[in-house]
């Protein structure tokens, strides 16, 4: 009966989330890496990492829009392929670590063909001459087969670029005990920063995977401060230390929220 006892209270200590080392105006504020990264109460989301826009077949990069996309022609922009590149390392990293994953997918239009969008999120393609459109179901609304789900791994779909609008995702992440979203994909001035936003209100601390959202050095000053950013590799530093159990000597990161 001890050793259950024992083994019962160790479990409640690994599970428990770590102590918040900084208060401010009296409330705990997570404020280490290995606090705003840690696997267990962790979610990595990639955000609209879609065939649509990432692809050498998508509306963004096909030179002939009025021919169908051919995803046997399929390949990685030259844009994103750095970005794809670290973002696979960095998936397979969280899943190895125990990080739940998560995926974000825009959606312009339903099946039925109703368009799902309102005037305020398209006002910025106003002057466009072309406005892409993802329909639900098509392989242009897919994540990239190079960074696709994996089995039981969850989708959201939205039609707004806050991936928490609208969706299940809140519940999903407090059913889990999720309390640090760590963000990757695209766009970082639009459906990434949304997304951060989004979080803020809900309770969750949004992380910045520097190297894992496409570089708007712009975007990236403008979160100065307001979010924790850290690279894929510093993330990836913290959960093999705690692979090995080296709590020794833990690396430090930039203070979390200002």
């Amino acid at each position: 009966m001890r050793k259950l006892l024992i083994a019962f209270l160790l479990t409640l200590v690994f599970l428990s989330p770590l102590r918040a080392e900084k208060i401010v105006n009296g409330v705990e504020v997570l404020n280490t890496i290995e606090e705003l990264v840690d696997p267990v109460h962790s979610v990595v989301i990639v955000v609209d990492m879609q065939n649509e826009i990432v692809s050498t077949e998508g509306g963004y990069a096909r030179k002939d829009r009025s021919v169908r996309a051919d995803p046997k022609n399929h390949q990685v922009t030259s844009r994103y392929s750095e970005q794809v590149n670290k973002l696979k390392a960095f998936l397979d990293a969280a899943r190895a670590a125990g990080v739940a994953v998560a995926y974000a997918e825009y959606i312009h239009e339903d099946r039925n063909g109703r368009m799902l969008v309102n005037g305020p999120e398209v006002w910025t393609h106003r002057n466009s001459s072309w406005v892409s459109k993802a329909v639900e179901g098509t392989w242009e609304s897919q994540t990239i087969v190079e960074l696709a789900p994996k089995n039981g791994e969850t989708v959201i779909r939205k039609s707004r670029a806050d991936a928490f609008h609208n969706t299940y995702l809140d519940d999903l992440l407090k059913a889990k005990w999720i309390r640090n979203v760590l963000l990757t994909g695209t766009a970082t001035s639009g459906c990434v920063f949304a997304t951060a936003m989004g979080a803020v209100p809900r309770g969750y601390y949004p992380v910045i995977v520097t190297d894992c959202v496409d570089p708007d050095q712009k975007t990236l000053n403008l979160m100065e401060g307001r979010f924790p950013k850290y690279g894929s590799s510093e993330i990836m530093s913290v959960w093999k230390k705690l692979a090995e159990g080296r709590t020794d000597s833990p690396v430090r990161g930039k203070e979390g929220s200002h």
